[in-house]
């Protein structure tokens, strides 16, 4: 079972600040191939993405000069549609850093939440151009994801709200408790983690 340790968090950190956090981010480690990962490329979804994301977290950081801004801001307003109310109660864009331990490994991690709701859950917001969401979820590895959020943030629940533009809705997939342990992070505290060093008396 892994023990999270030195918990800290970050309110108002702007992403680029948040990127200076020197730990293992759950997108460095699902590309990372022998400690290296390829040159990410962003794409125009990459940025639609992030546009709605801060439309709905953090309106005035969304760049509206942006040939994609209008695009973004339409499926913002379908999301707030189905789910403002909701979304207005959320804190939003809270970062943290925590070491994550397991078997005798220690491994500094860190992790950017879109949404949460104290003492309950943490939702994370993502936009595909799939029309299986339950499919896109799974292939790109998002429980894994939500796993360490909920362990920074100390809550049982997950959830994804993601919006599908070809079919143009936002789903809600709530993906339940919090399960115990997860192999994907054991092996990665394994892998990248460093001895524990243990105090003697």
């Amino acid at each position: 079972m892994i023990l999270y340790t030195d918990i800290k968090r970050y309110d108002n950190l702007d992403f680029e600040e948040y990127l200076k956090l020197k730990g293992y981010s759950h997108s460095f480690l699902k590309a990372e191939r022998n400690g290296q990962t390829q040159e990410f490329k962003i794409t125009d979804k990459i940025v639609l993405g992030k546009l709605v994301d801060a439309i709905l977290s953090d309106p005035a950081s969304a760049d509206m000069k942006s040939p994609l801004y209008p695009a973004a801001r339409s499926i913002a307003y379908e999301i707030k549609k189905s789910f403002g109310s909701m979304i207005a109660k959320f804190e939003k864009q809270v970062s943290f850093s925590a070491n994550m331990q397991y078997n005798g490994f220690t491994m500094f991690t860190t992790c950017r939440l879109d949404f949460g709701l104290p003492g309950f859950a943490v939702i994370d917001l993502k936009v595909t151009h799939s029309n299986d969401v339950h499919g896109i979820i799974k292939y790109m590895g998002y429980e894994n994801q939500l796993w360490n959020y909920t362990g920074v943030y100390e809550v049982p629940k997950q959830y994804i709200m993601i919006y599908s533009v070809p079919l143009k809705r936002t789903f809600l997939i709530d993906l339940g408790i919090r399960h115990a342990r997860n192999p994907f992070w054991e092996t990665k505290i394994l892998k990248f983690g460093k001895p524990l060093i243990v105090q003697s008396a």
